[in-house]
């Protein structure tokens, strides 16, 4: 949908956006249904309410409401606002940086005293890739901090809920942790981005259609017809809850049981920190480790040239530029170590120092979601559970891979056959065999023409 097209269909939807507004603001009104914290802010801002203070320090101006900027600005007390433009990552809450509203005397704290000058360089290097927008550059950081050598906290952060919930199944099943801790809700880690769940899938898996409550999926006939809609929307979240469905099937619910019972109260009793950035923002952990589901400099060039180059409009570059604050903040979490999957690695061009103590690059097998290798048999947490059987290709998915296997799996994917006659040959679903070859060093970019 073009700009012109999402504004026209914006302005024929406002009549009924601002009737359904005034109906839910006046039963808030009311206190007939739940009272939100915009309502209140705004009733706050309409009052007109002046502070009784003589300093007003205004935190996190990057992603502020403009109500709250009003409110502040028509304060007599003396202001001050503290931000930083690359940490603007609520752009689809319409948040705005009042950084660039208000024409105050800057003053740059470059210094950051949580990590050294190598994660510096990894956050500077980021931040570089807004060249490739055409936006202004950034005060470079300075790493100043003195890490230690005790890893207390340890966080995986990545960019969407489902690739750190597999990441999670993966690791528990694998006897990486044994305590998980998910900032925030656990239960909101089992959504797509548009809202979709993993059991409503599930649930279309199964045919079992009453049981949806997404609309969207509910709409759709069987399996096939989702994953034709995804082949194409390019809907990447929903697309990762399909395979993982297609992987684990009517088992999830007892996976995702399993590590709800694993959750610990507090975040200091975890072996291991699961986190999307929006979650953790503010926070800091000793090692952090990125997963790959972040924006890379290619990314960013190819979508750039894509959306127009030079006559970018002003939301497709803001979207861009979010994507690489968003990276840039969750790198910047880490105090004393800091994982980075090769595939996102801003340093390509760079030698580090030797050896380094802070920055270490990881393999697709230390990130990937290894779903027939790191499923251990069910046997070891529940006795009543069957081994899938060998002969069932529907049911392999905890069937562990014999090195025959493995080089078998890679023979015939070099001999360009396809995944859905190595999964018939092998006994195994083509997600399974994918996942393999993929664990095995094969780029996801080969697969195109290996997929029926």
């Amino acid at each position: 949908m073009t700009d012109q097209k999402a504004a026209a269909f914006v302005k024929n939807l406002a009549p009924q956006i601002e009737k359904f507004t005034r109906l839910a603001l006046a039963k808030m009104e009311k206190g007939e249904i739940e009272v939100t914290h915009d309502f209140y802010l705004k009733k706050f801002h309409l009052n007109e309410v002046i502070l009784p203070f003589d300093y007003i320090l205004f935190d996190e101006g990057q992603d502020a409401s403009a109500a709250m900027l009003d409110v502040f600005l028509k304060q007599p007390a003396k202001k001050i606002i503290v931000g930083d433009m690359h940490q603007q990552i609520y752009g689809w809450r319409f948040a705005i940086n009042s950084l660039q509203q208000v024409e105050f005397p800057v003053y740059n704290l470059s210094n950051s005293f949580r990590f050294d000058e190598e994660i510096a360089l990894v956050a500077n290097r980021i931040l570089s890739w807004k060249n490739h927008l055409k936006l202004p550059p950034s005060v470079k950081i300075v790493g100043v901090g003195k890490p230690s050598t005790e890893n207390t906290t340890k966080a995986v952060l990545g960019r969407t809920n489902l690739a750190l919930l597999i990441n999670a199944i993966s690791k528990w099943q694998g006897g990486q942790v044994s305590r998980l801790y998910f900032e925030g809700n656990i239960n909101s880690y089992t959504f797509a981005d548009e809202g979709a769940s993993l059991y409503d899938v599930l649930n279309l898996y199964n045919g079992k259609t009453d049981r949806i409550r997404d609309k969207m999926i509910a709409e759709m006939k069987s399996m096939k017809e989702l994953e034709e809609y995804i082949q194409k929307t390019e809907d990447t979240s929903l697309s990762m809850i399909v395979e993982v469905v297609k992987e684990f099937g009517n088992k999830l619910p007892s996976l995702i049981n399993e590590l709800k019972s694993n959750h610990t109260a507090s975040k200091e009793e975890a072996d291991m920190i699961f986190s999307t950035v929006h979650r953790c923002k503010g926070m800091e952990y000793d090692e952090v480790t990125l997963l790959n589901d972040f924006v890379t400099e290619e990314k960013v060039k190819r979508n750039f040239d894509q959306n127009g180059g030079e006559k970018i409009s002003e939301v497709d570059r803001n979207k861009l530029a979010e994507e690489i604050n968003i990276l840039y903040v969750a790198v910047t979490r880490a105090r004393n170590k800091l994982n980075i999957p090769v595939e996102i690695n801003p340093l390509k061009s760079i030698a580090l120092a030797q050896p380094s103590q802070s920055i270490s690059f990881i393999s697709k097998n230390d990130y990937r979601p290894t779903y027939a290798d790191s499923w251990k048999s069910y046997k070891d947490f529940h006795s009543t559970y069957e081994r899938p059987s060998y002969k069932s290709k529907a049911t392999s998915a905890g069937k562990k891979w014999s090195v025959d296997e493995e080089n078998q799996a890679m023979d015939l994917f070099q001999q360009r056959i396809s995944l859905r006659q190595i999964a018939d040959q092998l006994g195994r679903t083509q997600y399974a065999v994918k996942r393999k070859l993929i664990n095995l060093g094969m780029d996801e970019d080969e697969f195109d023409d290996h997929i029926d």
